[in-house]
Formats: C-alpha cells, sequence, structure tokens
C-alpha cells in the first residue's frame, strides 16, 4: 500500500514537471512585437500617460523577442523622447528602429537609439538644434546647450554623424535632412552597431 502510494506521488511529481516545462518553453517562446511613434511627441504635462504602452511591452520582453519601433513623427517633447530611448535601451529584446517616411529632431534622436536601424524608401531624418517651446512660443537655446543636444545624436549612433558644415548650420537653427539611404551609408562607414545586422538592402527590414 505505502509502496503503491509513493508511486502515485512520483507521476504526480514527474506530471507537474513535465506541464511545467512545457509551459516555460511556451512561455519564453521568441515573439515579434511592434511600436509607434506617430505624429507629435506629446509632452507628459499634456499626456502623463503618453507611451505607457510601448514602455511597457519593451520593458516586458525577453533576450528571444525582437521589438520593431515604427517611426513616423515630426518630433516633439525631448522629455517624452528621452524615456522611451531609455526603456529602448534598457529592453531585453533585440531593438530595431524603422524609420517609416519621416523622423525628425526629438523623432531623430529615438531613430539612433535601437540596436539596428532600417527604413522605407522613401524616408528622412530631420536633424537640428534644440529649441524651447513655451506654449508654442519658441525659444532658442544657449550655444552650449545647442552643441550639445547636436552631439548626442551623434552619441546615440556611436559615430561622427555630421560634417562640420552641417554643424555650423544647424548651430545657427538650420534644418539637416538626410535620407535614409544616405544616413544608413554614414552609421556604416563609422561601423555603428545600428547597421552591423543591415543586409545589403538597408531598406529591407524583413
Amino acid at each position: 500500500m505505502k509502496k503503491h502510494k509513493i508511486k502515485e506521488l512520483w507521476v504526480i511529481f514527474w506530471t507537474a514537471l513535465v506541464l511545467f516545462t512545457v509551459f516555460s518553453i511556451h512561455k519564453t517562446e521568441a515573439k515579434e512585437l511592434t511600436i509607434g511613434v506617430n505624429g507629435r511627441i506629446r509632452s507628459y504635462s499634456e499626456d502623463p500617460v503618453y507611451f505607457k504602452e510601448q514602455i511597457a511591452i519593451l520593458k516586458d520582453s525577453t533576450e528571444k523577442d525582437r521589438i520593431t519601433i515604427v517611426i513616423s513623427s515630426e518630433g516633439g517633447s525631448i522629455s517624452t523622447a528621452n524615456t522611451l530611448i531609455r526603456a529602448i535601451k534598457e529592453a531585453k529584446g533585440h531593438t530595431r528602429v524603422l524609420v517609416f517616411g519621416y523622423a525628425a529632431s526629438a523623432a531623430a534622436a529615438i531613430a539612433l537609439s535601437a540596436d539596428e536601424f532600417r527604413y522605407v524608401l522613401p524616408s528622412k531624418i530631420l536633424f537640428h538644434a534644440l529649441k524651447y517651446n513655451f506654449d508654442g512660443r519658441i525659444e532658442l537655446a544657449p550655444m552650449k546647450i545647442r552643441a550639445l543636444w547636436l552631439h548626442y545624436y551623434e552619441e546615440l549612433a556611436g559615430v561622427v554623424l555630421f560634417t562640420g558644415e552641417e554643424l555650423g548650420k544647424m548651430l545657427d537653427y538650420g534644418d539637416i535632412e538626410i535620407s535614409g539611404e544616405e544616413l544608413t551609408k554614414r552609421l556604416q562607414q563609422g561601423h555603428s552597431r545600428l547597421v552591423k545586422y543591415t543586409s545589403d538592402d538597408p531598406h529591407d527590414y524583413d
């Protein structure tokens, strides 16, 4: 009788172990996840939960997951963009940006923050120096702050992105618009991590 009970307990134990193992494997299967950065990036004073869903997906990702960040945005709040940039950098999964048409200003910074950069033809990425927006009133940042913001773009990319002429133009509050193809070439020339996984056709994002 006692041997029969022990046998029953072993059967229960191994059944539970098998079920747990199967569940764990299923739970950790690689997932293809997509998040979006669309339109103007609002400040947290306008929308306290902006990017909440995107950040949650990034935080919950596993090392097996691949997260595609689709960007079609004219930019907006820098502080809000930086919150998403931190989440992208801290994500456990492989992150790749896909610029779909346009990524400007703060959105351009997001485009440089992932593990991989991709774009859909034709796409443009617009860079410029930092400007302050006070209830719709634009004010110029001090020269030092402008220079730091331009350096931030290059720090995110891990390479020198701009020519001296382009930097001078942006410091004087001009805009620099670079095609997805040209940006990819500059990233490749600097051996940026952003193009480490890029195929011969950088806009082939499958």
